[in-house]
């Protein structure tokens, strides 16, 4: 069996990965550093914006 990778994941696990805190989060999404999609009251955040994140971040 296969794993699948999830296309969006929520504010908490995109901490996760990240290794920053919500505050810091949400302040990349208002920058306009990471995208989000609404689902209702839900933020999700697509995990290629992670990825692309992550890169131009790498030290």
């Amino acid at each position: 069996m296969t794993s699948v990778d999830p296309i969006l994941v929520d504010t908490r696990t995109a901490c996760h990965l990240l290794g920053i805190k919500r505050t810091s989060l949400f302040l990349h999404l208002k920058n306009q550093n990471l995208e989000r999609r609404k689902v209702g009251r839900k933020t999700l955040i697509p995990m290629e914006s992670i990825r692309r994140f992550a890169e131009r971040s790498a030290f």
